[in-house]
C-alpha cells in the first residue's frame, strides 16, 4: 500500500474515533453546512449611525438631567419639570429621541397646569419637528382633545340655534364674539378658529390614524354651519376621497352634495360644482347601501337631482341668450336644442321650443335679406361692368336715360351750343 493511501486511512480512522467519543458523551455535532440560523432579538439590531436605546450618549441623558426631570414630573412639580424638559429639548447636542421625549413631556407639564393654548402649540411643534416619532400618536390625541374643548362654545351655539328654530329661544350668542379673558384653558379670541387649526394638524400629522376622519368631518361640519360652503366642500371632499371606509363618509356625502349645490353661486357662475354634485349622487346611490336603502335619503337625493338639473338648464338658457345678444343666432339655436333634449317634459323644454321657433323665423328673414342684398349687389356690378366696356343693351340704355337724376351722355354734352361771349370781351372782328 502506498504511503499516501496509508496516511488517508489513518486520518479517517482518527476522525471516526473522535466522533464516536463525542457521541458517547451525549454531545451533538453541528456542522457549518447544517447549522440553522438562530433567532436574533430585535433590540440587538441597530441601524448604522444610530445608537441603541440603552447606549444613548446624549449629554442630558448621561448626566441624569432627563431622569431628574422625570422625577419632578412624577412628583407633580409641573413648573420645575417643564423648565427641565424645555432645556433638554432645546439642547442641540441631544439625540432626536431624547429631544422628542423632552418636548412631549414639556407639553404634558403645560397641559397639567391648565395652559391649553401653550400646550397645544408645544404639541404641534413636536409633531412638526418629529413627524414620525415615538410620541406621535399620544400628541395627536392630546391635540384632538384640546380642539374638542375649544369647540365647546360652538356646540352650545348650535344647540341654542335649534331651540330658536323651534321657537324656544329668541336670541343666540355667537361663539365667535366670546372673549375668554380669565380662563387659561381657552384662547382669548377665536377659540373656534384655533380649534379648526388644531384639527387640521391632527389630520395631516396622522392621515391614516383613527382621528383623521373625525377631524375632517368636524372641520367641514363647522364650516357648513357657518354657511361657508366652499370650505366645507373642501373638507368633505378630502374625507370622501381619503377615508372611504369611515363610518362618517355617508353623512359627509349628504352634506357635501348640498355644499356643492349651494357653492356654485347660481347659473351665471362656474357650473363644475353642480356637475360634481351630480356625480357624487350617483356614487352615493351605488356604493353606500346606508343611503340607497333609506327611503327618506333617496327622496332627498332625488330633490337634489331636480335642483341640479334645473340649475344646469338655466345656465344653458343664459348661455343661449348670451350668444343671441352677441350676434350668434346659430349657436343660440344649438344651445336651446340641448336644453330641449336634456329636459323633456319640463318648463325648460317649453321655453327652449318657443325660443327655437322665434330664432328660426328670424334667421330665415335675415337669410332672405342677405340673399336679396347679394343679388342687388351682383346686378349693380354687372351693369357697371357693361357700362365700362360699352356692352349695355338698348333696354339698359333706355332705363339709364329715363332715370330722373341721370346725367346726359357725354356726346350730348359736347353737342350743346356754346354760349356767346359778352360784348365787352369781343374784339373788332368778333362778328
Amino acid at each position: 500500500m502506498p504511503a499516501r493511501t496509508r496516511l488517508l486511512s489513518r486520518s479517517r480512522l482518527l476522525l471516526g474515533g473522535t466522533c464516536l467519543a463525542i457521541a458517547a458523551t451525549g454531545c451533538q455535532l453541528e456542522w457549518p453546512w447544517t447549522r440553522q440560523k438562530k433567532d436574533i432579538p430585535d433590540d440587538a439590531m441597530v441601524l448604522r449611525g444610530q445608537p441603541r436605546a440603552d447606549h444613548d450618549t446624549s449629554p442630558d441623558k448621561v448626566s441624569g438631567a432627563l431622569g431628574q426631570a422625570h422625577d419632578l414630573f412624577r412628583q407633580s412639580e409641573w413648573s420645575k419639570a417643564e423648565k427641565g424638559f424645555h432645556e433638554i429639548a432645546e439642547n442641540k447636542k441631544n439625540s432626536p429621541s431624547v429631544a422628542e421625549e423632552a418636548r412631549y413631556y414639556e407639553a404634558e407639564c403645560i397641559r397639567e397646569q391648565g395652559k391649553l393654548p401653550s400646550a397645544c402649540d408645544t404639541y404641534m411643534k413636536m409633531l412638526h419637528d418629529f413627524p414620525s416619532g415615538a410620541y406621535k400618536e399620544q400628541a395627536v390625541r392630546r391635540v384632538f382633545d384640546i380642539a374638542m374643548i375649544w369647540l365647546g362654545p360652538t356646540d352650545t351655539e348650535m344647540a341654542q340655534y335649534k331651540e330658536k328654530i323651534h321657537g324656544e329661544r329668541t336670541f343666540v350668542m355667537p361663539a365667535l364674539l366670546q372673549i375668554n379673558a380669565t380662563e387659561k384653558s381657552m384662547p382669548m379670541f377665536d377659540s373656534e378658529g384655533r380649534a379648526l387649526q388644531a384639527l387640521e394638524v391632527v389630520h395631516y400629522s396622522d392621515i391614516t390614524g383613527p382621528l383623521a376622519a373625525k377631524a375632517l368631518f368636524l372641520c367641514g361640519y363647522v364650516k357648513f354651519y357657518r354657511e361657508d360652503y366652499l370650505e366645507a366642500d373642501h373638507y368633505f371632499t378630502q374625507l370622501i376621497q381619503m377615508h372611504k371606509d369611515s363610518s362618517l363618509t355617508p353623512q359627509a356625502i349628504e352634506l357635501d352634495i348640498v355644499c356643492k349645490t349651494l357653492a356654485t353661486g347660481g347659473p351665471d357662475y362656474d357650473g363644475r360644482k353642480a356637475a360634481e354634485a351630480r356625480m357624487l349622487i350617483d356614487t352615493a346611490m351605488k356604493s353606500y347601501p346606508s343611503i340607497a336603502n333609506d327611503k327618506e335619503k333617496v327622496e332627498a337625493m332625488t330633490r337634489q337631482i331636480y335642483s341640479i338639473t334645473a340649475l344646469q338648464a338655466e345656465k344653458d338658457i343664459h348661455r343661449a341668450e348670451f350668444y343671441e345678444r352677441t350676434g350668434h343666432p346659430g349657436s343660440a339655436y344649438f344651445m336651446y336644442e340641448i336644453v330641449r333634449r336634456r329636459n323633456p317634459g319640463t318648463k325648460y323644454e317649453t321655453i327652449a321650443v318657443e325660443q327655437m321657433k322665434r330664432l328660426h323665423s328670424k334667421m330665415e328673414e335675415d337669410e332672405q335679406h342677405t340673399s336679396n342684398g347679394v343679388v342687388e349687389f351682383l346686378d349693380e356690378a354687372q351693369k357697371r361692368w357693361n357700362r365700362l366696356w360699352n356692352l349695355e343693351s338698348p333696354l339698359e340704355k333706355s332705363e339709364e336715360g329715363n332715370k330722373p337724376n341721370a346725367a346726359p351722355p357725354v356726346g350730348d354734352r359736347l353737342a350743346e351750343p356754346s354760349r356767346p361771349m359778352p360784348s365787352s370781351l369781343s374784339g373788332p372782328g368778333a362778328h
